[in-house]
């Protein structure tokens, strides 16, 4: 089941790259193990590089993934959306949650642009991880994310 993905919402503050990666992960098309695996190509582990406790899906690596689901609460935390934290499932409901959150157009663009900054870092520390054999901690990605949504 691939969802609908009028939940990605195209506006000017977010580069296009990252809509464009955003589009989709929802729907589940970013090249994780799992993808690779199912394409033909081979791979070394089908485990995810972060926590190596789970498959690596794309839902696993930007949602359910120990290392994201601590940086994805406290940037909520950090957005005042604490509250909320247990009901996301998956990236489609972190991204329905931004469009739907408020009316005001200029939060409403504020809290996807955090949101696509959540998720494509998560996704740029995921590749440093594997191919650069660099690692992040929570609390430096965090700050990443938090400087790179504020500018």
């Amino acid at each position: 089941y691939i969802p609908e993905t009028s939940v990605v919402l195209w506006c000017k503050v977010v580069p296009i790259k990252v809509t464009c990666f955003i589009w989709r992960a929802v729907q589940a098309r970013i090249p994780t193990t799992v993808a690779l695996d199912k394409r033909g190509i081979a791979v070394n582990s089908l485990l995810c590089c972060s926590c190596i406790g789970a498959v690596e899906c794309s839902e696993h690596v930007l949602m359910n993934c120990p290392f994201a689901t601590m940086i994805r609460n406290n940037i909520l935390g950090w957005c005042g959306l604490s509250h909320v934290q247990d009901s996301l499932k998956n990236s489609y409901d972190l991204l329905q949650l931004a469009g739907t959150r408020w009316n005001f157009k200029k939060k409403k663009e504020r809290l996807v642009a955090i949101c696509y900054g959540l998720l494509w870092n998560l996704w740029r520390f995921r590749n440093k991880r594997l191919f650069q054999m660099e690692g992040t901690s929570p609390s430096y990605g965090i700050d990443c994310i938090k400087s790179m949504v504020f500018y």
